[in-house]
């Protein structure tokens, strides 16, 4: 197969020249993509075990707290979806 005469090496080398900011860019991206799918991997081949929480480091959602967490909550709630059944049962 023959090269047409109008893609010489000089033209083709012409053609593709970037400037050294464009050539940074490039690395960076192919970088960026070789170290993500290398943490994949190590990722999928290396899991973390489950982490275990000891009874006395619960969330604060389980905390006795007089009242300001789960109680007030509920309360807040409750009040909510009396106004909401309220204004709805007017509508029919």
């Amino acid at each position: 197969m023959k090269i047409p005469e109008r893609w010489q090496s000089d033209e083709l080398k012409h053609r593709f020249v970037l400037t050294p900011e464009e050539k940074r860019v490039i690395c960076f991206v192919i970088a960026a993509l070789l170290l993500g799918v290398g943490t994949k991997c190590y990722r999928d081949t290396h899991p973390r075990p489950p982490v275990r929480m000891e009874k006395k480091h619960r969330t604060p959602t389980s905390l006795n707290l007089k009242g300001t967490l789960p109680e007030s909550r509920a309360a807040d709630f409750r009040a909510a979806s009396k106004s909401i059944k309220s204004t709805s049962g007017s509508r029919h």
